[in-house]
């Protein structure tokens, strides 16, 4: 029972004395970490208030968006209008009816039934004109400076007596140095001015920005106006004295062709002016 004791007492005191060592270590270490190491990064955890992220979700429903408003479309405007046409002089004879018609600058000599710009002249009359596209109709007014040449008169119709011997003759001919020009050919033109048009071309020549005359764009080989003496780059300035510095001036002369005796037409050729006469008959 000694033995037992003695064992026990002896278990005892190593268990104070460990206990006593951890305490005396203890003690050691928080007098250290006191005086030597820094304060920062030692500090025990506080509790912070940390409120939670919310987040707005929007789901989207099964209900239709609404439609954006539809615009109604322009309608699309051809780029010229019937206020870019200004009629310059008209001719209204028997069987063929012309007008002038002006457009951006450039003149144009039209038939009933001919197309300008999208626009058929369906009628010509005395001091207007009527345009058709698209089923409607338009009227163009001749402005007052153009219709007042219109109220020069022509001369009045002269029953002529031919000699039989020249009315079989129904070409341009010379009669010595007189160019002779029969009277049927200036009605057969008169009545048909197409025929005209694809025997010799004309466009008006300007000077200044002011109407000078009309100058040749080309003459048919063999046609009468070749007969005529004219030339391609001529430019015709005057008809029987009158100058042609408006379109009203060769269609009067035009409508008055039937009862002229005689013709000179002044040209300018290469910068020379010179007439050319004839003699109808």
């Amino acid at each position: 029972m000694k033995i037992r004791s003695d064992s026990a007492s002896y278990w005892i005191r190593t268990a104070l004395w460990a206990f006593v060592l951890l305490a005396l270590a203890k003690g050691i270490w928080t007098v250290v970490r006191l005086s030597l190491l820094p304060s920062e990064g030692d500090e025990p955890p506080t509790h912070r208030h940390v409120s939670a992220l919310s987040y707005r979700i929007t789901v989207a429903s099964d209900r239709p968006l609404p439609k954006a408003p539809i615009r109604p479309k322009r309608p699309v405007l051809p780029r010229s209008t019937v206020r870019d046409y200004h009629l310059l002089a008209t001719y209204v004879g028997s069987d063929t009816r012309l007008a002038v018609i002006e457009k951006s600058g450039h003149s144009h000599v039209l038939q009933e039934g001919e197309k300008i710009g999208g626009y058929t002249l369906k009628e010509v009359l005395d001091k207007a004109a009527v345009l058709e596209r698209n089923g409607k109709e338009y009227r163009i007014e001749m402005d007052e400076k153009h219709a007042a040449g219109r109220s020069q008169t022509s001369r009045p119709a002269v029953s002529v007596a031919i000699p039989r011997a020249v009315s079989d003759r129904q070409t341009i001919h010379k009669e010595g140095d007189t160019v002779v020009v029969p009277r049927t050919k200036i009605r057969e033109y008169s009545k048909n001015i197409g025929k005209i048009t694809k025997n010799i071309g004309m466009m008006p020549y300007r000077k200044n920005g002011k109407l000078a005359g009309f100058k040749v764009r080309f003459v048919r080989r063999g046609s009468d106006f070749e007969k005529l003496g004219l030339r391609r780059g001529d430019v015709i300035t005057e008809v029987n004295g009158e100058p042609l510095d408006n379109f009203e001036t060769p269609m009067r002369l035009l409508r008055s062709a039937d009862t002229l005796d005689d013709l000179i037409i002044k040209v300018d050729r290469n910068g020379k002016e010179m007439e050319l006469e004839y003699e109808v008959q």
